[in-house]
């Protein structure tokens, strides 16, 4: 859905969101998508509701990992309908995904200056904030292969987690593909070369998150 104002005689498009989504993973990866096509539409000031707005079920590491998007989206927002037992703030939760959250949210704080510069770069460039890997690789298939991940900024390619962590290994598996070049690990510091499609596999604290450095 869009936001929108009227300015003079003109119509000013403010903002864009994913709409009512439901509680779950598959309402996250809908949100993740729809996001990544409203940015290409020109919508680049774009949110939707961390966690799920109603419906679906109470799930901690879900919500979790939807704080992990919320903070590599436009806009980093907590909402969900009035419902007692659908609230998103963070001492809701076990205190294990309660940690976290709070982790994510203060680097989002962190994260700050680089949004800021990113952001005016859209202002004047017109490039939003958030692409999908195939704005920049058309002509690789690996791109189109990779619909949870994509470019945040210029320097930052995130691929944030839609699916609960595997019982044998207490992480979860998200399918990465690396352009040519060189990367570090957002989280961890370790060095990977690019040209190649991997699985990561990340604990609840962390996502496949890379900064591109040549």
């Amino acid at each position: 859905e869009i936001s929108a104002c009227l300015v003079g005689s003109e119509m000013c498009i403010r903002d864009s969101w994913g709409g009512d989504c439901w509680s779950d993973y598959e309402s996250m990866e809908e949100s993740l998508r729809g996001g990544l096509s409203l940015q290409l539409s020109g919508f680049g000031f774009w949110s939707h509701d961390i966690g799920g707005h109603m419906n679906g079920f109470k799930d901690d590491e879900m919500a979790g990992r939807w704080f992990q998007l919320g903070v590599f989206s436009p806009i980093n927002r907590l909402h969900s309908t009035k419902n007692e037992f659908n609230g998103k703030e963070p001492w809701r939760y076990k205190q294990e995904i309660r940690s976290m959250m709070g982790e994510f949210l203060r680097l989002r704080h962190k994260l700050l200056p680089y949004l800021y510069t990113m952001n005016y770069r859209a202002h004047a460039q017109d490039i939003p904030l958030i692409l999908p890997m195939y704005y920049k690789n058309a002509r690789s298939q690996e791109a189109y292969q990779v619909p949870n991940e994509f470019y945040f900024g210029s320097q930052l390619i995130a691929a944030p987690i839609t699916s609960p962590r595997l019982p044998s290994l207490n992480m979860a598996k998200e399918k990465v593909w690396l352009p040519e070049g060189v990367y570090v690990d957002f989280f961890r510091g370790v060095i990977y070369e690019g040209g190649r499609m991997m699985d990561m596999y990340r604990d609840i604290d962390t996502l496949p998150c890379l900064l591109y450095t040549s």
